[in-house]
Order: C-alpha cells, then sequence, then structure tokens
C-alpha cells in the first residue's frame, strides 16, 4: 500500500462559504503502470512476474483485512524508482462487513471492470479486484489492453468474444442479474483468449493458464489472490526478479521527463494549471504572513 505520510486541515476563510480543506499527504512515486507499459520497456518474463507478484501481494493483503479496491487499474499500480509497486487511491475501497449484502454499482474503471459488474450486480465479491488484476496482467504480457471497448454494451460483448458467451451452466443466476436481458451475447462465442497470445513469447502453457483463471467469466469459479500467488507461475523458471532489477525509464536512457499537476505546460491545461500555481503561490504568501492555517488531525 502508498503509504500515507500526513494529514493536514486548512482553516476556512469565510466559514459561511467554506468549511475548509484536508490534504493528504503521500510518499513519493516516481511512476505508475500505465506509464511503464506505454513507454514500451523491454519487460521479461522475470519482471512481469515480479511486478505480479508485488500487484497480488498488496491486493492479498486488502482481502485478508476484509477490503475490496473496486478501483485497481495501471494508474492506481505505483512504481518507485527501486522498482517497489504499491496500491494507490482507496477512493472506492470498501470494508466488508456482515450485515451488508448489497453494493454500489457501477465501480472500476471501465476497461478493468467484471463482467458481474457490467451485468448489474450489486453483491459481487473480492474477485472483482483479481479481475482488474487480471487484465493489468494481460495488459503487461500484450503491451496494451486486451479489454478496450468505450462503454459497458461494447465492452461486455467485448469480453465475450474473447472469454466466451456465459449461460446458466457455466454461470449459475446469470439470468437474473439486472442488465442481462439487454446485455445478452449477439451469438454463441467460444473462449478464445489463449489465442490472443499464441504468438506471444512472453505467455506460456504456465502463464496463459495462471491468466485464464483471473478471467474467468463466473465469479465463482475465479482464483483468488492467495490461490493466485501460490501458482506455479511464480515457482517455474525463469523466477521473479528482484524489484531493483525492473526497467525504469531513467535507467533505460528515454527522453523521461516527470509531468505532474503543477509542471505540465502543454496547451490549455498548462494554462489552467499554471493559474492554480500562481494561486497556490499567492497562498503560501499569506499563509507566510499569517498564523499557521494548518492543523494536524486528531
Amino acid at each position: 500500500m502508498v503509504n500515507l505520510i500526513e494529514v493536514v486541515t486548512s482553516r476556512p476563510r469565510d466559514p459561511s462559504k467554506s468549511q475548509g480543506s484536508v490534504y493528504l499527504v503521500f510518499e513519493y512515486m516516481e511512476h505508475d503502470l500505465i506509464s511503464i507499459i506505454n513507454k514500451k520497456l523491454p519487460l521479461d518474463s522475470s519482471q512481469i512476474k515480479c511486478i505480479m507478484k508485488q500487484i497480488l501481494n498488496g491486493v492479498c493483503f486488502l482481502h485478508e483485512h476484509n477490503v475490496m479496491h473496486r478501483d485497481i487499474k495501471g494508474a492506481n499500480i505505483l512504481v518507485n524508482a527501486q522498482g517497489e509497486i504499491k496500491l494507490a487511491d482507496f477512493g472506492l475501497g470498501l470494508l466488508i462487513t456482515g450485515s451488508r449484502l448489497l453494493y454500489t454499482n457501477p465501480v472500476v474503471t471501465l476497461w478493468y471492470r467484471a463482467p458481474e459488474l457490467l451485468l448489474g450486480s450489486n453483491n459481487y465479491t473480492m474477485s472483482i479486484d483479481v479481475w482488474s488484476v487480471g487484465c493489468c496482467f494481460a495488459e503487461l504480457l500484450n503491451s496494451g489492453p486486451i479489454f478496450n471497448a468505450p462503454n459497458e454494451p461494447k465492452m461486455i460483448e467485448q469480453i465475450y468474444q474473447r472469454c466466451g458467451s456465459p449461460n446458466e451452466e457455466t454461470w449459475p443466476g446469470i439470468s437474473q442479474l439486472r442488465f442481462f436481458n439487454d446485455l445478452q451475447p449477439k451469438k454463441a462465442y467460444p473462449r478464445i483468449l489463449n489465442t490472443l497470445f499464441k504468438d506471444n513469447p512472453k505467455v506460456d502453457e504456465v502463464t496463459m493458464d495462471l491468466l485464464d483463471k483471473m478471467l474467468i467469466m463466473n465469479p465463482d469459479g475465479r482464483i483468488t489472490a492467495k490461490q493466485a500467488l501460490e501458482h506455479k507461475y511464480f515457482t517455474t523458471e525463469p523466477l521473479p526478479c528482484d524489484p531493483k532489477e525492473l526497467p525504469m525509464p531513467e535507467k533505460e536512457g528515454h527522453d523521461y521527463e516527470m509531468r505532474h499537476i503543477f509542471t505540465d505546460k502543454s496547451g490549455q491545461k498548462g494554462q489552467m494549471i499554471e493559474a492554480k500555481k500562481r494561486k497556490l503561490q499567492g497562498d503560501n504568501k499569506q499563509t507566510s504572513q499569517l498564523e499557521p492555517k494548518f492543523k494536524k488531525l486528531s
């Protein structure tokens, strides 16, 4: 998990208009998984195993503490310069208690959203996180997403086309999901997930077996995060490398520039950011002349 360093609050300037703000200060992480993939870095099998093992360790930790992340995606998987990977952005995270059976739908960014969510389930389980991790796994192997439709109907149809058409025999209860009647497969699709990687030198039989089990349509048949960690994929040669051996953009000599909220100067977005930057600098000047506006939350 990404470390929370400090929580501070600002006092309201005008109590009638604002209650002040809350600021969360996290440890600094140079990259996210999307930037690593988009840079087309030369990730070999041992390096992908290292990344996946770290991700699954994080997800397994969450699930063992009864927490669903509910928005696992490349942008929420952070990577520092030492190759350490941490999960971030728990805005949709949920602590599971025995008293609650129905949950919010939809959750999870579209390209990483499990089929049960797309079909309207409100009593989903932690297996939605495993599906999302499976999508990240496929993205690492494929150097790009395998599910990338622009909306829910096209996304579920794309999943059917790659993972096969489910029915009551393969997924008991699917016909009772809220949107199933409207989002049924247009025809009977076979499961062809393995053919998407047939010419990929990084995908052997063991690798495909783990990916296949993470992207099972029926959530009850999907592998758990703990079971995924125990899969022979991680004990088969080549073994996961040390995190320090992961290729970072700055190590590989890429034309790499940090682009954060206050340093991106491109186009209209850059102008808006510069305006915010000037406002922030002005606020800081006022703060230095007045009584400190921040205090720790108890």
